[in-house]
């Protein structure tokens, strides 16, 4: 048997020397990657429409809070007292469109938002209900409109261009429902619908939109306008 041991060529070395820097540079690098993987899970996103306030509840008390750009929007700590605990929120003043990152530490981490703004469009083409037309309710703002009319007839209800429709939700009296998720051409009951919302998503940014008519002389229980006063907010 022949027993001669081969030495290894340079070149052979130099691979071996390569392949274990390559190692070592791997092991290296690899607590920085998990640090960035742990970082990404506290990184978190939200839209919100230029001229609106947008407040977001938080686990604890945020500190350092800083703003890559405040032109877009501004932030700041808000509190109340819960019934167990301080409630902590940031709140949000969305100036114009834009993207900004907010960054704050909760118990010693860092966590960040990033944060797109949105200049309003009118995502509503038609919105009626039996002969009252409340389109142009809509045009320039996105909150709800009130009537002091009762809601009832057919709901006829059109995307602007861009936009679908997500969904439709009545809330009111109907016995041990509060809400029906219903479709345009929904007729509704007489004196039991106290507010009407339709949800629309731009087909483009997959920005979502929600207007809403609400009746102020609806005869309802107590737990309907509970869930139409919410469904506001």
């Amino acid at each position: 048997m022949d027993t001669t041991t081969t030495r290894p060529t340079i070149a052979t070395m130099l691979i071996v020397a390569a392949m274990a820097l390559c190692m070592g540079v791997a092991s290296f690098f690899a607590p920085a990657a998990l640090a960035a993987t742990a970082s990404a899970e506290n990184t978190e996103t939200f839209e919100e429409v230029a001229g609106y306030m947008h407040s977001i509840q938080v686990d604890g008390k945020p500190v350092n809070i800083t703003c890559s750009n405040k032109k877009v929007l501004t932030v700041k700590r808000t509190s109340f007292k819960g019934s167990d605990s301080t409630i902590w929120n940031l709140q949000f003043k969305c100036k114009k469109a834009g993207k900004a990152t907010v960054t704050y530490k909760m118990a010693g981490v860092l966590h960040a938002y990033k944060c797109r703004v949105y200049k309003y469009q009118n995502p509503t083409k038609l919105f009626k209900i039996g002969s009252a037309v409340f389109t142009n309710k809509f045009k320039n703002m996105k909150t709800s409109t009130s009537t002091t009319n009762l809601l009832s007839g057919t709901l006829k209800v059109k995307p602007a261009k861009g936009w679908k429709i997500d969904s439709i939700m009545v809330t009111g009296d109907f016995g041990k429902k509060t809400y029906k998720m219903v479709k345009s051409g929904y007729k509704l009951p007489s004196r039991k619908v106290c507010a009407v919302s339709v949800w629309y998503i731009n087909k483009k940014t997959q920005m979502s939109e929600v207007t809403t008519v609400t009746s102020t002389s609806t005869s309802m229980t107590k737990a309907a306008r509970s869930l139409s006063e919410l469904m506001l907010m």
